[in-house]
C-alpha cells in the first residue's frame, strides 16, 4: 500500500475571520509515491534524507477550516501539521536541465536530491497564486498522514 496523504489548501477570510477550504489535496494530486524525499523534507514524514524537516510536527491547526475538520475526523488521520506560503516560498530551490527539461531541485548531499514534480509543482503554483491574491501569511496547507 502506498502513502496516504490527506489535506486542504487553506486561506484566512478576514471578512468572517477564519480560514477557509479552497483546494483539498491528496496522494493522488500530491504524487506521494514517488515523491517520499519532497514529503520527508517538507514535512518530516519518512524516515529517508534528510533528517530534519523544514517545518516541525505541529499537529493539527486549532483553527482549521471545517472542511479539513470534517476531513481529518471522518479518515483519522495521523500525522498531521501545517505550514504557510511564507514559510515554504523560499525554500532554496535549483533550476537543473537534464535532457532538455528543466525542473526545480534542493540537493540534499550525495545521490538524494528533493524534487518538485507533478502535484507537487501544482500545489505550489496554486499556493503561490493564491498569496497573490491574498497574503504569504493567509494561504496555509494542512495535511496528515493515513
Amino acid at each position: 500500500m502506498g502513502l496516504d496523504v490527506r489535506g486542504w489548501i487553506e486561506v484566512y477570510d478576514d471578512f468572517f475571520e477564519e480560514w477557509i477550504g479552497t483546494v483539498e489535496v491528496t496522494s493522488k494530486l500530491m504524487n506521494a509515491d514517488q515523491n517520499k524525499f519532497l514529503m520527508d523534507y517538507v514535512f518530516g514524514h519518512r524516515t529517508a534524507p534528510p533528517p530534519q524537516s523544514v517545518i516541525p510536527p505541529r499537529g493539527m491547526p486549532e483553527d482549521a477550516s471545517k472542511r479539513a475538520m470534517t476531513s481529518y475526523e471522518e479518515l483519522r488521520g495521523g500525522g498531521n501539521t501545517w505550514a504557510l506560503w511564507s514559510e515554504l516560498k523560499d525554500l532554496p530551490w535549483e533550476d537543473r536541465t537534464v535532457e532538455g527539461r528543466t525542473y526545480k531541485r534542493i540537493p540534499l548531499g550525495g545521490v538524494y536530491e528533493v524534487v518538485l514534480t507533478g502535484g507537487w509543482k501544482l500545489i505550489f503554483e496554486l499556493m503561490e497564486t493564491l498569496a497573490k491574491y491574498h497574503s504569504d501569511n493567509t494561504v496555509r496547507i494542512v495535511v496528515w498522514f493515513g
